[in-house]
Order: structure tokens, then C-alpha cells, then sequence
């Protein structure tokens, strides 16, 4: 292993640690936003990934997560205005499978345990999956996956950087516009986005996987 692979696997694991040791119910919101690209180095940018395999695993990451699958076909996809997996700890509360719909929620047959929306996925598959809904106007509903999410967080709000610039003809451009829908300026803890955030890096570090890679001594 060259100096620089074993440089790489250092600074991963020490991301994952800061995330263990900060990313708990006593953060503040504003810090979630502002420490984002930490999320983005090891997500968006595969470097968890890249570290994994050059420790010699060559089994996938996997983590036991919510999803939003089972809790969307539950209800007329028309009614809902947003949706999202949640999951986070915050302030001794867990904020979980968050819905809001148009006019009074619907009712639905039966009763479900959380642990009915929670799926085993490999991280690729937990990174392209859909964490949030948000209903646009003319558009309907817009999925955003976990990656597109980090990167609104991270290159839009301020992670990385403030951009208040979106391009309509570029898809990924698409999906920040219908982030700008569930975001509140004025105020973080109003928002939704910072808790989903919060709950990737909860669900990150809280893998048996990822677990044993922070063990590793470096």
C-alpha cells in the first residue's frame, strides 16, 4: 500500500469519527449544515468506498436502514406533499418517516411497526435510494435521492459552498429547485433537510460495517 492509500484510509476513518463523536442528539442543526461536506468527501465522492476496498474487504458495506418504499405505496401518491425517511436522534426525540399531505392525511388499514419500512442495503444501494419527496408545483412529486441530498447541503447551503444560482435545464438543477420547496431560510430548526441530513450520518456510522473500519488503527 502506497503512502497516499494509507493516507486516504486515515482521513476516512477520521471523518467517520468525527461523525460518531459530533453527529449525536446534542448538535445543533446549523452545525449539521455547516460540517456537510464531510458527508460529501465520503458519499459523493466514494472515498468510504475507495477506503474499504483498500483495506482488503471485498464484501459490500451494508446497513439496516429506513426506506421510503412500503410508506409511499400506503397512500394516494396525489395527496402527499412531501415525504421523508428521517431516522435521526435530536434532542432525545427520533424523528422518523415524516409525511405531509394536502389537506387532512388519509386514513389507512392496519398498523405498522418501523421496523416494517426498514431495509438491508448495500451502501451504493442507500446511496441512490430515495430519502425524500417533495412536491413541486406543475411538476408533482420529485424524488431526491441521499447523494443529491449531501450535494444540496453541501454546494447550495453551505456546506462547500452558497449558491443561490439553479439552472432549470439540467436535472440534478431540478432536484435542488424542489429542495428549495421544503427548505426554510429564516430558520434551521423549521427545516427538514438538516434532519435528514443528521439521520444519513447517524445511519453511516451506526453500520456494524462501518463499525469495523473505525477500529482500524491509524
Amino acid at each position: 500500500m502506497t503512502r497516499q492509500e494509507e493516507y486516504l484510509i486515515k482521513r476516512v476513518v477520521q471523518h467517520l469519527r468525527y461523525i460518531r463523536d459530533n453527529w449525536n442528539d446534542r448538535i445543533e442543526l446549523e452545525e449539521v449544515v455547516r460540517s456537510s461536506n464531510v458527508l460529501r468527501i465520503l458519499l459523493v465522492h466514494d472515498e468510504l468506498g475507495r477506503a474499504w476496498r483498500l483495506c482488503g474487504y471485498t464484501f459490500p458495506i451494508r446497513l439496516q436502514v429506513l426506506t421510503l418504499t412500503r410508506l409511499l405505496s400506503e397512500y394516494d401518491n396525489d395527496k402527499i406533499l412531501t415525504a421523508w425517511t428521517g431516522g435521526a436522534h435530536y434532542r432525545k426525540v427520533r424523528y422518523a418517516l415524516g409525511l405531509a399531505f394536502l389537506g387532512e392525511k388519509p386514513k389507512t388499514s392496519g398498523s405498522s411497526t418501523l421496523e416494517q419500512y426498514r431495509q438491508d442495503l448495500t451502501l451504493n444501494e442507500y446511496c441512490k435510494s430515495v430519502c425524500m419527496v417533495v412536491r413541486v408545483k406543475d411538476v408533482g412529486l420529485v424524488e431526491i435521492n441521499r447523494l443529491e441530498l449531501i450535494n444540496y447541503v453541501a454546494n447550495k447551503l453551505g456546506g462547500t459552498h452558497v449558491d443561490f444560482t439553479r439552472k432549470s435545464n439540467k436535472p440534478l438543477e431540478q432536484k435542488f429547485i424542489a429542495l428549495d420547496e421544503a427548505h426554510n431560510y429564516e430558520d434551521v430548526e423549521k427545516n427538514i433537510i438538516p434532519w435528514q441530513l443528521l439521520a444519513i450520518g447517524q445511519e453511516l456510522v451506526g453500520s456494524r460495517y462501518i463499525q469495523r473500519l473505525m477500529k482500524r488503527n491509524v
